[in-house]
């Protein structure tokens, strides 16, 4: 061994001082943060389990919702989880009554004033409009269209932008040419000329960058594919299971629609009712977004029972929850189509807490579309074919074992596998 030697220890002591002075530094900050968020935290008072308050690496291990723990869980140091159907309607209020209620208490401000002055409503109106549009299609957080209602400068800077588009449109019908000219040209060449126009275009051409439409094209994709053929997969599985539905499905499409192969209208579809009945059993049996749906009530507190939620606090609900709860649905495992044909105190229960595509500013915009691909695939396939299923396990194939927002089978899974003929050719019904 050589000799230590005495130049080399106040730096390798230096060395060693600073680690102990970090490990200290970070230890004292965790526990700090730990501290804060177990008993200064806004939420501190909500029940969770103490690692899931403390950090949100306990969320990504370990999911404690299904794990149970209460009405309301805080899931981790910010965000809340509440299983309740009955505070789905309080929490994904629609966006149209939420804006609505913003233009109230503005008007309700204007009459405790003492001037007795008139309200000039069309601006209001104009804002109103926008603000619902805006929170359903686009980022309400996005410039240059922030939330109007709250703001009348930015009010009247909207209008001017829509006027300015209106005041062009005798021009435009003899010179048709002018608008796709103009959003061409950069707006920075246009403002100078026309600032009104020039904002309008700069807000145009936010929305239509490169990113923005691949981006917006990715989630339609993603969006309405899957969905779509999770909720027939699971139609078809559990309609196979029960020959009794098949035969009354059946009959039901022939009496309808004559012999196969016929070609149906929607509006014919929308108004057989088992059919109708199997749609919506196979939407809420599906259930395919398995994720919590977090949203925050940024300038309001919400009341849950008896207990305050603070405005800015991420709380999130699970559909798939609500629509496999008995609370909600008798017998929530079972398929069954007829709870959506009876006119009885249970079909009306169903009903109210049936949301399948989300509620309010969250609905998914696809809503029409998806049920139209359900009505026309599940009546032609029937309508057409006989299906027998092949191999096909509830658990191990329609069950949901993993949440990636949308909800997987096991990793085993062979997918829902048929065998089919064709039921016949009108020119064999004569």
């Amino acid at each position: 061994m050589y000799p230590l030697r005495a130049h080399n220890l106040p730096l390798t002591l230096d060395l060693l001082d600073l680690i102990q002075a970090l490990t200290l530094v970070l230890t004292s900050a965790i526990l700090s943060l730990a501290f804060y968020r177990l008993y200064l935290h806004p939420l501190a008072e909500f029940p969770g389990p103490t690692l899931g308050v403390v950090t949100k690496w306990y969320e990504f291990y370990y999911d404690v919702i299904k794990d149970g723990g209460g009405p309301i869980v805080r899931i981790n140091p910010h965000e809340l989880h509440v299983d309740d159907p009955d505070f789905f309607q309080v929490l994904y209020v629609s966006g149209s009554q939420e804006e609505v209620e913003k233009l109230c208490k503005i008007l309700d401000n204007e009459c405790e004033t003492e001037l007795d002055e008139p309200v000039e409503l069309r601006v209001k109106f104009l804002a109103l409009a926008s603000d619902i549009l805006n929170a359903f299609a686009l980022d309400t957080e996005i410039p240059p269209l922030p939330n109007l209602l709250p703001n009348p400068d930015v009010q009247l800077y909207w209008q001017k932008m829509i006027y300015a588009l209106e005041d062009l449109t005798p021009l435009v019908k003899q010179f048709y040419q002018i608008l796709p000219i103009a959003f061409l040209v950069p707006s920075m060449v246009i403002l100078p000329f026309s600032p009104n126009l020039g904002r309008l275009k700069a807000f145009h051409e936010s929305e239509k960058s490169i990113d923005r439409l691949a981006q917006e094209g990715l989630v339609l994709m993603a969006a309405g594919g899957e969905t779509v053929s999770r909720t027939l997969c699971a139609a078809i599985y559990h309609l196979l299971s029960n020959g009794d539905l098949v035969a009354r499905l059946i009959e039901e499409l022939d009496r309808k629609l004559g012999p196969p192969p016929a070609v149906a209208t929607l509006v014919e579809l929308e108004s057989m009712p088992l059919l109708t009945g199997i749609v919506k059993e196979s939407l809420r049996i599906s259930a395919v977004i398995s994720s919590r749906l977090p949203l925050v009530s940024p300038d309001e507190y919400l009341i849950f029972r008896d207990q305050v939620i603070p405005p800015g606090t991420p709380i999130s609900m699970t559909i798939a929850h609500i629509l496999h709860d008995e609370r909600c649905f008798k017998e929530p495992k079972k398929f069954e189509p007829d709870r959506w044909l009876r006119e009885d105190w249970e079909r009306n229960h169903a009903e109210k807490y049936f949301f399948p595509f989300s509620r309010g500013s969250r609905m998914c915009l696809g809503i029409n579309l998806a049920y139209a691909e359900l009505y026309v695939a599940i009546a032609t396939l029937f309508h057409r074919y006989s299906l027998e299923l092949f191999d096909t396990e509830r658990e191990r194939d329609i069950e949901h074992t993993h949440d990636c927002f949308i909800g997987k089978p096991a990793p085993s899974t062979k997918g829902v596998r048929v065998k089919l003929k064709r039921r016949g050719l009108r020119s064999e019904a004569h």
